[in-house]
Order: C-alpha cells, then structure tokens, then sequence
C-alpha cells in the first residue's frame, strides 16, 4: 500500500532527470528509453498492487474476528512479487545507463570536457 502510495513521485523525478540529461553523448542511445518504458510498466504493477492491498486491509478491518480469506492473501502476496520484479528489473536498466556507457570504451578522456569531470581539477586539495 505505501509503495502504491509513493510510486508516482518516484517515477516523476526519474521522468525530470531524464529530461535534464537530454541525450548525453555518454550514453547508449535507447539506455534511458528503455529504463523509462520499465519504470513505467512498474508504476503501473506497484498502483494495481498498492490498490489491491489497500482494498485488502479495508476488507479485513471490517470483519477484524474473520480469518483473511487465502484468495487475499495470496493476491497480496503475488502483487507484491509481481512489484519486486518489475522493479528489479527496472533499477537493472537503471545501472546499464551508465554501466553499458560508450565512454567507458575510451582509454583517454574526450577533449573538451570542463575541469574536473574528467580528472580531479586543479583547484582541488587533498587534505
């Protein structure tokens, strides 16, 4: 239920920082595409689950001396799987953003880059 709750404000930054990154050259094109499609597959099994188990516990507080039927319990519980792998799957394109990333191919630095992205810069100290 909470992550049925959270789930949109989390899937709208990552919706912000995609637009804020506005196809970096270091990037596999599609990378953040493809994260993005899975993100939003997610949302939409963590709202159905959240949804579900939010009706689940309504149903459940209105009979507190009934047992939970199994049907319930299982729904909860295959939403909940269902949520952790979209998930799983999801932050795993996450990574591939930056871990499948063209520049990390370079053995040299590509020229221009500003002070301190590619090396430390030389106003910095060291203790």
């Amino acid at each position: 239920t909470a992550a049925g709750l959270f789930v949109y404000p989390v899937h709208f930054t990552g919706t912000r920082a995609a637009r804020a990154l506005h196809r970096p050259w270091f990037v596999e094109p599609g990378a953040i595409r493809a994260h993005h499609n899975a993100a939003t597959f997610a949302m939409v099994v963590i709202l159905l689950a959240g949804v579900f188990a939010a009706w689940s516990w309504w149903q459940s507080l209105k009979r507190p001396g009934d047992l939970i039927p199994t049907w319930m319990r299982a729904g909860v519980t295959v939403a909940a799987l269902a949520a952790v792998a979209t998930v799983t799957y999801t932050a795993y394109l996450g990574g591939k953003i930056i871990h499948d990333a063209p520049v990390l191919e370079l053995h040299e630095a590509p020229t221009g880059l500003p002070p301190g992205i590619a090396s430390p810069s030389s106003d910095s100290t060291d203790g």
